[in-house]
């Protein structure tokens, strides 16, 4: 049997005061459980998604050498916004070891994602008039063997290798890190 209250409150269609804290309740538990996963993901996305892309330069950078016939580099700056972009040597006969940038958008700065960085950059050169350091693919598509580590703040790591046999990149998995 039914109070004339409980009618009432149903026939508005309304919720008590329990019955919202308890919806809030169960929503705060909930979202204590699930944010900390989140926010330990977000970084893992970011430096993952850095590694992809840097790997698409680099084998864009290989390709177009091959394909060419001319020297291809990938600069990196490791500043207060870490970056890489691609240059080229237009014409190594009259004008040689002068590069310019790659004309579209592979020529331009890409930033890497907030909280990512260069952590290491081995087997790169560094270029004597501008200090740039980069990494070069030859006319046939060969760089030196190279490791590039990026790295997020909290401490997520992505490892590219490039070959020195064919210059192909690759992404080294945690396990296969060489001690």
């Amino acid at each position: 049997m039914m109070t004339t209250s409980s009618c009432h409150r149903r026939a508005n269609g309304g919720f008590t005061l329990y019955e919202v804290v308890v919806v809030l309740i169960v929503f705060l538990v909930v979202s204590a459980v699930l944010v900390p996963s989140f926010t330990g993901f977000l970084p893992s996305v970011r430096v993952r998604k850095a590694g992809s892309g840097l790997l698409a330069t680099l084998g864009k950078a290989r390709f177009d050498a091959a394909l060419t016939a001319r020297r291809l580099r990938v600069i990196f700056a490791k500043g207060e916004l870490p970056s890489y972009r691609i240059v080229y040597e237009p014409d190594p006969m009259n004008e040689p070891a002068t590069f310019r940038a790659l004309p579209g958008e592979w020529g331009t700065k890409t930033e890497l994602p907030e909280g990512v960085s260069f952590e290491s950059i081995e087997g790169s050169e560094t270029d004597p008039q501008t200090s740039e350091e980069f990494l070069e693919f030859s006319a046939d598509g060969s760089a030196p063997a190279a490791t590039i580590v990026l790295a997020h703040e909290n401490g997520e790591k992505v490892t590219l290798e490039v070959d020195p046999a064919d210059g192909r990149t690759r992404v080294v998995e945690p396990e296969e890190k060489k001690p």
